[in-house]
């Protein structure tokens, strides 16, 4: 009964690195991803505070897809003039 329930113990660690391995490149991306979008957009374009998001999706994978689902301001939301991206509640109208 022992030699089982040692065999199930490794036969579970073995499963958590196969887990892992799967688990930990998607959060590499995403954080990568995620950490590039922030750098190329102006402070207007996100919600929140871009130190806040990049911590958050450093930490875990949920807060990248928190990022790109809450996080970015929709394009109808900013409007460019020329090289200068001006908020929708400042624009002239």
């Amino acid at each position: 009964m022992a030699d089982t329930t040692a065999a199930d113990e490794a036969r579970k660690k073995r499963n958590g690195w196969k887990v892992m391995a799967a688990v930990l490149p998607v959060h590499v991306a995403l954080a990568a991803l995620t950490w590039r979008d922030l750098a190329a957009r102006d402070d207007g374009e996100v919600r929140g505070s871009k130190r806040v998001w990049r911590a958050w999706s450093l930490l875990n994978t949920l807060g990248s897809i928190a990022y790109w689902s809450f996080g970015r301001k929709p394009r109808s939301e900013v409007m460019t003039l020329g090289d200068v991206r001006i908020h929708q509640e400042f624009a002239p109208r």
